[in-house]
């Protein structure tokens, strides 16, 4: 009986874990960001952000005095806005050294579901997790790199 019973327990620990995705932990005080790595200086990264701002005037947050675009502390914050989803993205760049930048995916707000701030890899379902990321890579990621990429 004790077999069994330990069995299943770490079946229920296995079927937990599988989760997690441990490759985008740190720690910090983003310890769930997803990072993208940039192999450019972060004031290049920054000014293709801006250029992708102004090319896709969409996914800018008009409607809030608080979340603006600028350094703080460590991290340079940036948010952008799903206008069909109706979703505001919290994302930041930090420099790695003189020619890498951390470009990273913070959080997603949704005012009409869950009027909160919920962390990508940390309070999404795996499935819900991996939809946000990869619409996050088609519509910003690929874009913001191919203006880094055509302004060298």
């Amino acid at each position: 009986m004790g077999k069994i019973l330990t069995a299943f327990i770490i079946g229920i620990l296995l079927l937990l874990l599988q989760g997690c995705n441990f490759n985008t932990l740190s720690a910090g005080s983003y310890p769930f960001a997803q990072k993208y790595e940039f192999n450019y200086p972060e004031i290049e990264l920054i000014e293709a952000i801006r250029q992708f701002k102004k090319e896709n005037p969409q996914y800018n947050v008009l409607d809030s005095s608080y979340l603006k675009d600028g350094q703080n502390d460590h991290w340079y914050d940036i948010y952008f806005f799903y206008p069909e989803e109706k979703e505001k993205l919290n994302t930041w760049t930090r420099a790695v050294n003189d020619s890498v930048t951390n470009f990273a995916f913070v959080a997603v707000y949704d005012g009409l579901r869950s009027n909160k701030w919920k962390e990508i890899n940390h309070e999404f379902s795996r499935k819900e997790n991996e939809k946000h990321k990869r619409k996050f890579e088609e519509r910003i990621v690929k874009k913001v790199l191919e203006i880094c990429q055509r302004s060298r």
